[in-house]
């Protein structure tokens, strides 16, 4: 008969010696011991005793686990240049010297230092962005679905808070957020229009009534439709804002301020200029998407409408710190500085370099990697892809890429890939048709040499 005899909880080892026989790690002590006791609780709850070495493995397992979910850089070898798993956009050169400095020392935040006395936050960020958008005024808030809030809120409480927006505009965005479920939380009362196929002039005309304080329009940047399908030009909607004297939002979210078409097989997307040339009094967008800077929502409108939202209480806390707008000053000065918004793609941005990069250099780079690979025991081939931008941006496009494709006699693809995630500096490829895939349109050129270590280690 099997044993009843009760666990000897006594020889459960204790927290302190739990954690002084543990390997070298770099976690603060408290979290050490937070996991440390979990695991014991676990142990008492269970009723069964491992050995000390079986307890000590599990609390390394954990801890380990706990090391990798530290925010750290990693190379992003998925081909997607905006992938808003791995942060977005990267800042270029001159952005992260910025807000290395920025953050290392005190600034001039709230500070004019001509006057000597309390200054506007963002004050010339906000300057640049205007110039840059052809608009009268700008502000910046800490991301694109801030920005709608802020408008809407404001709607309300200027007594107006009835909100139309066509059915085919209900969208969600990225993080599971439904344009539906920020229009509720800001207080602001929906009225759909139209079909989610077909929305006419007449249909927003039929729904304004006294209580309606904006009209929204939600580009679609994260889908596109084809086929039976009609929307009424952005002109035509802010006229008929116009005579009904209410305002539209235009929320572009992409954040595209030059022309995409330029990046080979990539179709025009309406820019943030584009846009408030028909009159909207409102643009919103993104800053770490199509912009390539840091999360931050842009708000550009008329002098007097801008400087209403700076008056509500949310907009202070929807504010940007010192560091975001740090990267967002360097972000915005590469466009005003390369007249990058006339349509001339330079390379100050990396998201830029990554979308504009030919196939014939990564060719290249793709051959080098291979030529200095030792003695692989890995099968890796170089292979013709197609990509996306990401980042819910340019749905309907997508660039040619070129990737390394690993394929191992005894090992999975998956295993292969998570090897390569467990590397001194981790790097993200893709798993598809039984080969883990490293797509080099969204590696940058400098750490191919790091990405070459990270593959001899595995063929080791």
């Amino acid at each position: 008969m099997p044993s009843t005899r009760p666990p000897d909880f006594r020889a459960i080892p204790s927290v302190e010696r739990l954690v002084n026989d543990l390997a070298a790690h770099s976690l603060p002590r408290p979290l050490v011991i937070k996991v440390a006791r979990g695991i014991i609780e676990g142990i008492r709850q269970e009723g069964v005793v491992p050995t000390y070495d079986e307890i000590l493995d599990q609390l390394s397992q954990r801890l380990r686990h706990w090391s990798r979910a530290r925010l750290q850089a990693v190379i992003n070898a998925t081909g997607i240049a905006l992938h808003t798993n791995m942060g977005r956009a990267p800042l270029g050169e001159a952005g992260v010297e910025l807000v290395r400095r920025i953050a290392g020392s005190y600034s001039n935040l709230e500070l004019d230092l001509e006057k000597g006395t309390r200054g506007k936050r963002g004050r010339y960020v906000e300057e640049c962005l205007s110039l840059l958008g052809g608009a009268p005024a700008a502000a910046v808030v800490n991301n694109c679905a801030a920005a709608l809030m802020l408008v809407l809120n404001q709607a309300l409480r200027e007594g107006k808070p009835e909100v139309v927006i066509s059915r085919g505009e209900l969208v969600q965005i990225g993080g599971g957020f439904r344009i539906p479920e920020i229009l509720e939380a800001s207080g602001a009362t929906m009225c759909e229009v139209g079909t989610t196929n077909r929305t006419t002039l007449d249909d927003y005309r039929s729904a304004i009534n006294p209580r309606t304080g904006l009209i929204l329009v939600v580009h679609r940047s994260n889908f596109y439709m084809r086929g039976f399908v009609e929307a009424p030009p952005l002109a035509q909607l802010v006229q008929l804002a116009s005579s009904e004297g209410m305002k539209l939002v235009y929320d572009q979210g992409s954040g595209a301020v030059m022309g995409t078409e330029q990046f080979e097989d990539l179709s025009h997307e309406l820019t943030a200029q584009e846009a408030v040339k028909t009159g909207v009094d409102y643009v919103c967008f993104s800053g770490d998407k199509l912009f390539g800077g840091p999360q931050a929502g842009v708000l550009l409108g008329a002098s007097d409408t801008i400087s209403s939202l700076k008056q509500n209480p949310l907009y202070r806390a929807m504010r940007c710190d010192k560091m975001v707008l740090a990267a967002l000053q360097t972000t915005v000065e590469s466009y005003l500085d390369a007249s990058l918004s006339k349509g001339e793609a330079g390379g100050a941005l990396p998201l830029h370099r990554f979308m504009g990069t030919s196939v014939t250099e990564l060719r290249a780079r793709a051959e080098w990697i291979c030529e200095q690979l030792d003695n692989p025991s890995i099968q890796i081939a170089i292979v013709e892809t197609t990509t996306e931008v990401g980042g819910g941006t340019l749905p309907d496009g997508r660039l040619p890429s070129l990737a390394l494709t690993l394929r191992h006699a005894e090992e999975s693809a998956g295993h292969l890939a998570r090897a390569l995630r467990e590397s001194e500096v981790p790097i993200v490829g893709y798993v598809k048709r039984d080969c883990c895939y490293l797509d080099l349109r969204s590696v940058a050129a400098q750490d191919d040499g790091v990405l070459l270590d990270a593959l001899n280690r595995l063929i080791r």
